[in-house]
């Protein structure tokens, strides 16, 4: 599958004629230099070097000094959720885990709590922290990267999301008639 990578040959002679090479088989498809740079574009996962030969000689190849190695790797995903608890009530300290998989650590990430960006760098692929509510609160990751790629999420298709709502009693007062008093120590039923 396409990687959507280019390899690019940083010179060419307008003399000589160009192939580029995967895993070491070519496909005798031979472009013209120009005196300037080549690309190959979107290219597939391999190891590519580049042969090059004499124009109009068909004369004796010649594998060019260096090579690319082009890996499809993937993106880092992820995933945001509250660690042993479903509810949250106010006051309450709660755990959040972020957690990232695919590509390969360390990683960034921005967190942001009610929509304020936090920047955060991690070795492994868990994040975790306590966090005590006041009120509902929605945490998201906005974007995350590895030493190679990077994905910012689209909020408009997905984004990952905590909505941390608050569990709350209603309160409640209690009234008595003035009328018939209540002392202290003395049994009332509700």
């Amino acid at each position: 599958s396409l990687t959507g990578i280019d390899v690019v040959l940083s010179g060419s002679d307008a003399d000589t004629e160009y192939e580029l090479v995967r895993d070491g088989a070519g496909n005798g498809n031979y472009r013209l230099g120009n005196g300037y740079p080549m690309t190959w574009e979107d290219v597939q996962a391999g190891t590519y070097k580049v042969r090059a030969r004499k124009y109009g000689y068909n004369s004796c190849e010649e594998e060019m000094i260096g090579s690319v190695i082009v890996k499809q790797v993937q993106s880092p995903e992820a995933t945001i959720e509250l660690v042993n608890t479903a509810v949250a009530c106010p006051g309450d300290e709660v755990t959040v885990r972020v957690k990232i998989t695919g590509g390969g650590g360390p990683y960034k990430f921005t967190l942001l709590t009610n929509g304020n960006p936090e920047e955060k760098q991690i070795l492994g692929n868990t994040y975790e922290f306590q966090y005590t509510p006041t009120g509902a609160t929605i945490f998201q990751i906005s974007q995350v990267s590895d030493a190679v790629c990077s994905k910012v999420y689209d909020p408009s298709i997905y984004i990952p999301t905590l909505d941390l709502a608050m569990s709350s009693l209603a309160d409640f007062q209690i009234y008595s008639d003035k009328s018939n008093p209540v002392c202290h120590g003395t049994q009332v039923t509700l």
